[in-house]
C-alpha cells in the first residue's frame, strides 16, 4: 500500500500545482479583460476559474463584481445569492 501511495504521490502534485498555475492565469486574464471592458472575457476568464476551483470566493465574488459593472443586475444578484447561501458554511467577506 505505501509503494502505491509513493506512486500516485508525484502525479497528483504535479496536478494540483498544473491547476493551481491554470488558476491563476485565467485569474489574471480576467482582471486584465475586466480593466479593458470586455465583460464577456472577463466572466469566461473568471468562470473558468471558478470551475477548476468550485465555490472559490474569489472568482465568485469577480463574475458577480463583473456582472455588475457591465449592466446585468440579474445575474449579478443571482451571483449575490449564491454568495449569502456558501455564507451558511464558510466565511464570505461582505
Amino acid at each position: 500500500m505505501a509503494h502505491t501511495t509513493k506512486r500516485l504521490a508525484a502525479p497528483l502534485a504535479l496536478t494540483i500545482t498544473l491547476a493551481a498555475c491554470a488558476t491563476t492565469g485565467s485569474l489574471r486574464s480576467g482582471e486584465r479583460a475586466e480593466q479593458a471592458q470586455d465583460y464577456d472575457r472577463a466572466v469566461a476568464e473568471y468562470t473558468a476559474t471558478a470551475n477548476v476551483l468550485v465555490n472559490w470566493l474569489v472568482a465568485m465574488a469577480a463574475i458577480g463584481h463583473v456582472y455588475g459593472i457591465s449592466g446585468r443586475p440579474e445575474d449579478a444578484q443571482r451571483v449575490l445569492h449564491d454568495l449569502q447561501a456558501l455564507s451558511s458554511h464558510a466565511y464570505v467577506t461582505p
